[in-house]
């Protein structure tokens, strides 16, 4: 998630609500509001779930109702011991089982002469049924938390107002959380000479239950802003796992992100290379086709065997495996000078040679021209070599025998 990306604020409705809404298919209304990271409002309002935006990340505020906040002393452990105790300090508080129960603890206050923590305790089917909602819905959660736990940012009795629910809070007590219409509880809370400050967004409806004389305007905000509710999430990472939770997040690696385009990409790279290696394939194919089709015409009556220097080479090896060091030194000097004389075809047409007798003997394929003759034992002798050539008994094809100098003495 982007340090500089709005967040959505959704307030979730009570457990009561969302089960009569699943249970006569209607959706869920939620409240929401987008925020910059600043703190500042952007806009809001009423739509329905499926609508709220799925491009930015959305902490959920669940209603205070399905949140209990109690005042409790800590043992002195901290880290993993200390969560682990947390539902069993709680335990005095709760109907279920600690273990049933996602516990938190939250900055110290004074009671009475005693310093205390606040513990939220969210019970685990509750957080289920939330994040199952927001993974069907496809929503980035970035974490639970809810309202209750925003700070008095001024001395006295705060109270503000979130939907239908009435919050008050002070340095000394856990927050009381009542609804709109318990306005005897609220003023029980005030007792007969508390002022109740407020923010002047929510004065109008205080003092028309409270009168003017129990109000005071405490500016823009009483309280931390909304945005910074992002330091008290209900869940961990952890927790979110523990409960199965599967859904879109801000915590998702970036390469999920990335995932999609990089395919594309990667997809998009694989055909070009193959068409490209394609192309290279069948242009080889041309170049050769035409060299074949050159040849051919410039020598229609030899044939076009494989590479003569490769034959050569080949032949040389098979001939060198049975024979003297001084023989494969002589062989290898007979079949080098034989290919700078013959340099020009029939050449490339030879089929094999033989070995015997210090006499070099090479069988052609094809018809060797008189004067090509000629030229082949001019230069075979110019380099002091014996060349003759030979009519083959059988083929009636030319063979070339060539010799050492001096029988192969040194």
């Amino acid at each position: 998630m982007s340090s500089s990306q709005p967040l959505v604020i959704a307030w979730w409705p009570t457990a009561y609500e969302q089960k009569d809404a699943e249970d006569q298919g209607r959706s869920l209304m939620i409240r929401y509001e987008v925020h910059s990271r600043l703190g500042q409002k952007l806009h809001g309002g009423v739509e329905p779930a499926h609508r709220l935006p799925k491009d930015m990340p959305v902490l959920v505020l669940l209603a205070p109702t399905d949140v209990g906040l109690f005042a409790i002393e800590t043992p002195r452990i901290s880290g993993r011991k200390l969560k682990d105790a947390l539902p069993f300090l709680v335990e005095p508080f709760i109907l279920n089982e600690p273990e049933e129960n996602l516990v938190s603890i939250w900055p110290k206050y004074l009671h009475g002469d005693e310093p205390r923590q606040l513990a939220s305790v969210l019970e685990k089917r509750r957080a289920r049924e939330v994040l199952d909602s927001c993974t069907k819905l496809g929503l980035k959660l970035v974490g639970l938390s809810c309202e209750s736990l925003r700070k008095p940012t001024v001395e006295g009795l705060t109270a503000w107002l979130s939907g239908d629910f009435v919050l008050i809070a002070d340095a000394q007590s856990s927050p009381l959380i009542a609804t709109k219409g318990q306005l005897s509880l609220i003023k029980a809370k005030l007792g007969q000479d508390t002022n109740l400050l407020v923010s002047e967004h929510d004065a109008h409806w205080f003092i028309e239950q409270l009168g003017p004389n129990r109000v005071k305007s405490g500016g823009a905000g009483v309280t931390s802003p909304l945005i910074s509710l992002m330091e008290c999430l209900l869940t961990t990472p952890e927790d979110l796992r523990k409960l199965g939770f599967r859904g879109q997040s801000s915590i998702e690696s970036p390469w999920k992100a990335l995932q999609k385009p990089f395919l594309v990409l990667a997809t998009c790279a694989i055909v070009s290379l193959n068409v490209v290696a394609f192309q290279e394939k069948h242009t080889l194919e041309t170049i050769n086709d035409q060299i074949e089709q050159a040849y051919q015409k410039a020598l229609p009556n030899t044939p076009m065997i494989a590479d003569p220097l490769l034959l050569i080479e080949r032949e040389k090896n098979k001939l060198n495996s049975g024979q003297q060091s001084g023989q494969n030194r002589s062989i290898a000097w007979l079949l080098h000078e034989v290919g700078l004389a013959m340099d020009t075809a029939p050449f490339n047409s030879m089929a094999g040679f033989a070995w015997q007798d210090n006499t070099l003997t090479l069988r052609f394929q094809a018809n060797v021209q008189q004067a090509d003759q000629d030229a082949a034992v001019q230069k075979l002798k110019a380099r002091n070599l014996e060349a003759r050539w030979l009519i083959g008994g059988t083929s009636k094809l030319p063979l070339l025998q060539v010799s050492l100098p001096n029988g192969g003495r040194s």
